[in-house]
């Protein structure tokens, strides 16, 4: 190997436990192209600057398919010491850095890396730490169950910045934070979008300065979000908002809420070849079952925008059995319409929707018996939920705030 692009030095296939002494693997001061590839690292020293491979003042490495556990830090790019201690130029692509006593990866005043497709997981402090460096590319990485923070982005010491980072199409999932970034008017115009964010403790933190979590496009996945796409563009309809002193949003976050459907009303008695009764609901994909107590008739997962002037489902003179469960049913029209409207109609359960900004009712019984009305969200209506002239209708464990009035 001459160290060029072309016939770069490897180092390849080797075990390497640290004896908890310093560096397994070590290189520094180089301009020489090299591949540290399919090395298993482990039980470094547990100084700070220790971890499993440390890279110091160079240039050209790829580190690639190796596996760094139980060490101080999986991967140290960087030394931040003094200037000029930094790494240019490197991929770290495809390792496996987990159960590291502090990072699984962290890069320290180094620019123009790629940290791309590695697995970062169960570290004690960070999965991936960007710390005084800008330029960098963090892409297609999963970090998963870090302590603190899956990604984290901060200064290091001041007034070394982090600024121009690109962070796009990670996994960000039970962590402490998913992605955070500390260090004021030091962190800046880092560029984050098309990451998911699942099931983190706090999703996001930002306590920079001019930071972008979308692309102007495109933002991120956020599982908590909690808007509507009600254009079904694939983007929600509001922002998503991050915490911290910059007072960031993600202004196009990635949410799909599934199709919008239009109103519905089902009338039981209802005969003849137009009649919009149980046995026309049945036919459609929206709702399934035979209407019997061991077979309810279901209908789940709807959407529907009431468009201001109706009822979004609308069922009257029924007597079967039936369960409506995890539909978001809005802007229904003035009285007496509702979110969901039973009238004369028995045997219901109605189960876990939301039926929110509503001009009118959320929930509206009215002469309709033996309902059970159970961990429904029924907010900012005219009233959340009424019920009137009815017997035997159980209502429990339902969030109804910030309404005008709960009728029963």
């Amino acid at each position: 190997a001459a160290g060029t692009k072309e016939n770069p030095y490897i180092i390849e296939n080797w075990i390497i436990d640290g004896n908890g002494i310093g560096n397994c693997i070590e290189i520094r001061d180089s301009d020489k192209h090299f591949i540290i590839k399919n090395c298993t690292v482990y039980n470094s020293g547990s100084n700070n600057q220790h971890a499993g491979i440390k890279l110091g003042s160079l240039k050209f490495g790829n580190l690639v398919d190796n596996y760094c556990f139980n060490n101080e830090k999986g991967i140290r790019v960087g030394y931040g010491l003094a200037s000029g201690e930094g790494v240019e130029n490197c991929t770290i692509v495809n390792n496996n850095c987990s159960y590291n006593r502090n990072e699984g990866i962290l890069v320290v005043e180094s620019s123009n890396n790629t940290i791309n497709n590695n697995f970062c997981s169960n570290n004690s402090i960070y999965g991936i730490s960007i710390a005084g460096s800008s330029n960098n590319t963090i892409m297609n990485n999963t970090c998963l169950n870090n302590s603190v923070a899956g990604i984290w982005i901060w200064e290091y010491t001041r007034p070394t910045s982090s600024y121009n980072n690109l962070i796009m199409d990670n996994i960000l999932k039970y962590n402490d934070y998913g992605i955070a970034i500390s260090g004021d008017v030091y962190c800046y115009n880092n560029l984050i979008y098309q990451n998911l964010f699942i099931d983190n403790n706090a999703q996001s933190l930002d306590d920079g300065s001019n930071n972008y979590w979308d692309n102007e496009t495109i933002g991120n996945y956020w599982n908590d979000y909690g808007g509507y796409d009600i254009n079904d563009d694939g983007l929600g309809d509001s922002p998503y908002s991050i915490s911290g002193s910059a007072g960031s949003k993600d202004y196009y976050p990635i949410w799909d809420d599934g199709k919008n459907y239009n109103p519905i009303r089902i009338n039981a008695s209802e005969t003849g070849p137009n009649a919009q009764n149980w046995d026309w609901a049945a036919k459609g994909t929206w709702c399934t079952g035979s209407g019997t107590w061991s077979d309810p008739y279901l209908i789940k997962n709807l959407i529907i925008d009431g468009g201001g002037t109706g009822t979004c489902i609308d069922i009257l003179n029924s007597d079967v059995y039936f369960i409506i469960q995890n539909c978001t049913l809005y802007n229904a029209g003035s009285h007496p319409d509702a979110g969901i409207k039973l009238e004369n109609t028995n045997n219901g359960i109605l189960i876990t929707n939301n039926c929110s900004f509503n001009n009118a009712k959320g929930i509206f019984l009215l002469y309709s018996n033996n309902n059970t009305i159970s961990g429904n969200i029924a907010n900012k209506n005219d009233f959340g939920i009424r019920v009137a002239n009815g017997n035997n209708n159980r209502i429990l464990g339902n969030n109804v705030n910030n309404n005008n009035g709960f009728w029963g």
